[in-house]
């Protein structure tokens, strides 16, 4: 389930588990290296989709090879995902997504996500986090809107609105800002019930 409207809100979601094992700190990069990727063939709209990357390490001993594997089922005009991932500290995620469209025109999406780090964590070992979204498509134009929360045992919530405007240029780029209040630690300083305000704006091109 890859759409923009949900990563509006994604800054208050999940970090991601890569393929190195975690910093003294508990911290993972957000991706494999060194890996081997299967996407099976879609079968009456299931596909599956698994990844296995090489045991390394970014300031801390690698235990296992880190590991992804998802299942995405399309029917029609809505889809489900389903997704376990472990990385070579032991963290998992575990995600559940969805989407729907209202109209021809019109998406809504969700996801959930439940990360534990208890591995290399001695406290805030779990984090679970919710995302809703939507976009609709006017022409060449197209609205997106999210938001998001995220819950780290221990510590404050974290939440997240954003909206967002693309506009495509051709079939393979387009121009896009976006503009986003975050609320909650760690949108200033841990502890800070403070708030943030973010923005972007750039060009995408699919080479």
């Amino acid at each position: 389930i890859e759409n923009k409207s949900l990563n509006c809100a994604l800054n208050a979601n999940l970090g991601g588990l890569g393929g190195y094992s975690a910093d003294p700190l508990g911290n993972a990069v957000d991706r494999f290296s060194n890996a081997l990727f299967y996407n099976s063939p879609v079968l009456n709209g299931i596909q599956v989709n698994a990844t296995v990357g090489s045991r390394e390490s970014a300031g801390a001993p690698a235990v296992v090879n880190p590991f992804s594997i998802a299942t995405t089922y399309r029917n029609g005009p809505a889809a489900l995902l389903f997704a376990y991932e472990r990385n070579a500290a032991l963290h998992t995620l575990k995600s559940v997504a969805g989407y729907v469209m209202v109209t021809p025109e019109t998406k809504v999406m969700a996801s959930l996500s439940y990360q534990d780090q208890g591995s290399t964590r001695p406290l805030n070992q779990d984090t679970k986090a919710w995302l809703v979204g939507a976009n609709h498509t006017l022409g060449a134009s197209k609205i997106l809107a999210g938001y998001g929360q995220k819950q780290v045992d221990g510590l404050n919530k974290v939440k997240q609105i954003s909206m967002g405007y693309e506009f495509s240029l051709s079939k393979r780029t387009y121009i896009y800002t976006d503009v986003s209040n975050k609320k909650g630690a760690p949108a200033v300083a841990p502890g800070s019930a403070n708030s943030i305000k973010l923005y972007s704006l750039g060009v995408n091109h699919a080479f």
